[in-house]
């Protein structure tokens, strides 16, 4: 099955019984099978507790196609601690919902400095047990970290008792787990910087969350920046919410109340199908202005979420100070202007604009591929770029910029079907709610001078069009400017009011 070859390491299919269908080379020579022929996961499980792991996913994921969970096996002849990562793949010939079958991926952590180093700063971990889990990873006994480290047995457990109660597992088969899935998130061979700073709980960059009533149902709306600042309803599609810690700094040192409501299934907003976008939702965020007790705000903003801020102001222009759009670009006029962007946007871009149906199947797969590994996922953060030079090299270099990315990606494959629908609309021609809202009110552009699918040279000739209340803001950068240039960003909102 093509599933299986496609796996760099160890896979296989198995149905929701456990039985295996098929499996590549690396996975029987693994687990020492002559053939998938009347093997079963349940002869490979390390536990009872793995078993029940699997079976809650076989029964759970039938109809939530994506679902993942991870269980530890004995492999023959070690001890060191390994596990699969199963999950339903919307990828798998003969998939059929009543009778689904699941990928199963082996999992063999490797241990490194920079694991070593996010494990001590999130658990106040000591240098002993750091090196107590470094050498767990390699060898999975207790027996084994004692002789290497010559040390009581006594003394280990100690030790991993305390790294138990400090992460919060039970014992070593779930420790073994925490650390396969942890692993797993770590970006690939990169050479990558220290991470942009967090926000702690308390700080003055924390967030807050609350869930409002709408006439759709709950959303879950964020606040952050200034409690009693300017406000700015922040309406994210396919970016966090959240942003991030320095946006959200200088957010709030220009006196902006960030506004964020989460879009519909994230969190503990009302799930909605895909189909609904700006004009269904555009009343559930009058609701959220209400109910957070803003009377007038500016509407903001991100790559394809401009079009629900433009559907927001067009609806309600007196709810409406400005609209500020940060990196979604003016409307594409033709298909010759889709056919000039570069090879990497365009094909998403044209089929988003002539035959979006076409663009689910590889949606989703490409969200399979980002979920299954580390590998998987830098492949996918690194085509994300494809044919944006300057924003390619930063997530390659830098680590927050990896990361910025793989929170983009990840929030957006929240829901790809959802995603589907709103680059389509991006995609579309939307000129007509933009001339409305730049009529009646103040729109202003927040744009990277180098981003590659939005060029900035259209935006210019848009305005210079006869868009009287627009103006255009321009940052040193591509896609990526606005985390590049976070007082540039924050300082551009706030002169709106």
């Amino acid at each position: 099955m093509g599933f299986v070859e496609s796996q760099a390491g160890a896979a296989a299919v198995v149905d929701r019984h456990g039985r295996l269908v098929a499996a590549n080379a690396a996975f029987l020579t693994t687990f020492a099978l002559a053939s998938p022929s009347g093997a079963a996961l349940s002869d490979l499980f390390a536990s009872t507790d793995d078993e029940a792991r699997f079976q809650t996913i076989a029964r759970t994921g039938r109809n939530r196609p994506g679902g993942k969970t991870i269980v530890s096996v004995a492999l023959p002849d070690s001890d060191r601690p390994t596990a699969l990562l199963v999950g339903h793949q919307t990828n798998l010939s003969g998939y059929r919902p009543e009778a689904p079958l699941l990928g199963a991926v082996l999992i063999q952590p490797q241990w490194t400095q920079e694991l070593g180093t996010l494990l001590s700063d999130a658990f106040h971990l000591t240098a002993a047990e750091i090196e107590t889990l470094e050498l767990f990873m390699d060898c999975g006994s207790v027996q084994g970290i004692a002789e290497r480290r010559g040390r009581s047995v006594r003394t280990v457990r100690t030790q991993l008792s305390r790294v138990f109660a400090q992460i919060g597992v039970s014992g070593q088969t779930e420790l073994a787990l925490f650390l396969a899935a942890l692993s797993q998130l770590q970006p690939a061979d990169r050479d990558l910087s220290p991470t942009a700073p967090v926000a702690r709980h308390g700080s003055p960059d924390a967030i807050t969350h609350r869930v409002v009533s709408t006439a759709a149902g709950p959303l879950e709306v964020l606040e952050y920046g200034a409690p009693d600042g300017r406000p700015v309803l922040l309406l994210q599609s396919t970016h966090p919410p959240q942003m991030t810690a320095p946006l959200r700094h200088h957010l709030r040192a220009v006196g902006l109340r960030m506004i964020a409501p989460l879009k519909p299934g994230s969190g503990r907003s009302v799930q909605l199908g895909s189909d609904a976008g700006p004009d269904v939702l555009a009343p559930l965020y009058r609701d959220v202005m209400v109910a957070v007790g803003v009377e007038r705000a500016v509407i903001a903003w991100q790559a394809s979420g401009g079009l629900y801020a433009l559907s927001f102001a067009k609806r309600w222009p007196g709810m409406t100070q400005a609209v500020a759009l940060l990196d979604t670009g003016v409307p594409f006029a033709s298909k010759r202007e889709l056919l000039r962007l570069p090879s990497g946007i365009r094909r998403t871009m044209l089929p988003a604009r002539y035959f979006p149906d076409m663009l689910f199947l590889p949606h989703r797969l490409v969200a399979d591929t980002f979920a299954q590994s580390a590998k998987g996922e830098a492949k996918v953060v690194d085509y994300f770029f494809e044919g944006s030079p300057e924003d390619q090299a930063l997530t390659r270099t830098d680590r927050a910029f990896y990361d910025i990315t793989r929170d983009i990606i990840a929030h957006s494959f929240e829901d790809t079907d959802r995603l589907v629908r709103d680059v389509s609309r991006w995609a579309s021609d939307w000129r007509a709610d933009l001339s409305d809202v730049a009529a009646q009110g103040r729109v202003r552009f927040i744009h990277g001078a180098g981003n590659t699918m939005f060029d900035i040279a259209k935006i210019e000739q848009a305005l210079a069009a006869g868009m009287p209340h627009a103006d255009l803001v321009t940052l040193a950068g591509g896609q990526l400017a606005a985390y590049q240039s976070p007082d540039q960003v924050a300082k551009a909102i706030a002169a709106l009011w």
